[in-house]
């Protein structure tokens, strides 16, 4: 019964993302948003949704690894998912067709994750109304940055994917909403599913059980690149990626509001340096691919390979040194 209800989740989340995707198309036809703000701030916003529950559990439940864990396993796995759906469309040549303004959000991105890093290196423990004033300037630089590169024009854009609809902006609105809470809803049960499923077959809170978790709260993002990169919408692609990443990584600030202890990232484990390095090597891969852009036409599959090799490793390692 518990396969057959997580199987059913998985088509919902599915269902919801592809539906999702459709509406974010409509709103950004009848708005002046761009194509890769409409990715990287309103499809990324609930794609991410899942993450939400798991960050307001894990400060709680006072679990500090959960929640730092879970934004950076998501990161790197988000640009697994990436480069996976790039390399099956190896065709299509993404990374040859992805604008040089994507590089800018991207690097903002890689600012966002250095600032965690140095988080790491330094451990504060003071903090601002329950929040640590690391988390407080990640959350700072990610309004601040994409307040900037909208208003600036900083950010690329590409024409919707579906240029005919009777569907109304309020109509697109409210089915987006809906589609969004329904991929929360559906997301973080997919969450529970996944550990009991790990509890079952033996694994318990092993690896393999946490990657059954991860790869069910990344469904949504799957399916969206994957439309995406299907409809040749390049830079949305990109931008749901880059936009759910930052994003993810201001729900620290989310858990760290429900950690009572000290601050979120000064507890946190060491172990995490393994999926932290490995988060800003995959992005600067990504960012280099994007800013030499044309220059590596003859060889656009080099950056995902080594996105997926490098994600391989660190999954390898993870193994090693968890204790799992």
């Amino acid at each position: 019964m518990v396969y057959l209800l997580f199987a059913f989740l998985v088509a919902v989340t599915v269902f919801a993302a592809v539906k999702l995707s459709k509406y974010a198309n409509v709103i950004q036809q009848k708005t002046a948003m761009t194509g890769f703000f409409a990715g990287a701030v309103l499809i990324a916003g609930a794609t991410s949704l899942p993450e939400v529950t798991t960050n307001v559990t894990a400060g709680v439940i006072r679990s500090p690894d959960l929640a730092v864990g879970n934004v950076l396993g998501s990161n790197a796995f988000n640009l697994f998912v990436l480069a996976a759906v790039d390399m099956w469309f190896r065709k299509k040549k993404m990374y040859v067709h992805v604008s040089k303004q994507s590089a800018i959000p991207a690097l903002l991105g890689l600012v966002l994750t250095l600032v965690v890093a140095s988080a790491f290196l330094i451990r504060t423990s003071v903090g601002f109304l329950g929040i640590g004033i690391d988390v407080w300037l990640i959350i700072a630089l990610y309004f601040g940055g994409i307040f900037y590169l909208n208003h600036a024009n900083k950010l690329p854009d590409e024409p919707p994917a579906e240029k005919k609809t009777t569907l109304t902006l309020k109509g697109a609105i409210i089915r987006f909403v809906i589609a969004a809470l329904i991929i929360m809803a559906a997301g973080s049960y997919l969450t529970v599913l996944g550990d009991e499923i790990a509890v079952i077959t033996g694994l318990g809170q092993s690896f393999i059980g946490s990657l059954l978790i991860a790869g069910a709260t990344t469904l949504p993002e799957v399916s969206v690149v994957y439309l995406a990169l299907k409809r040749g919408q390049y830079n949305g692609a990109v931008g749901v990626i880059i936009g759910s990443n930052m994003f993810n990584l201001i729900l620290l600030g989310v858990a760290d509001l429900f950690y009572r202890d000290a601050t979120l990232i000064g507890d946190a484990s060491s172990v995490h340096w393994i999926t932290l390095l490995a988060l800003l090597i995959l992005t600067t891969v990504m960012l280099a691919a994007i800013y030499i852009n044309k220059g590596i036409k003859r060889v656009s599959w080099l950056p995902s390979l080594t996105v997926i090799t490098c994600y391989v490793i660190m999954t390898v390692l993870l193994y090693m040194y968890s204790g799992n």
